[in-house]
């Protein structure tokens, strides 16, 4: 039975993969999965909001 070895970069909106022979080298298999990129929302506004809050009541 041949050792194969999973190999993974993970990005922030993809994710890569390949499965090599650790005997030969030879890739067996290999491919990428695409994520769509997060949208702002709501709890980033408000974080942004209550950061300036605290900055402000520090000053």
């Amino acid at each position: 039975m041949a050792k194969l070895v999973l190999g993974l970069d993970i990005g922030v909106s993809s994710v890569g993969w390949g499965i090599i022979d650790e005997k030969t080298g030879e890739i067996k298999k290999a491919g990428v999965r695409l994520f769509e990129e997060a949208n702002r929302n709501a709890n980033e506004d408000r974080r942004s909001f209550r950061s300036a809050r605290r900055l402000k009541r520090k000053r």
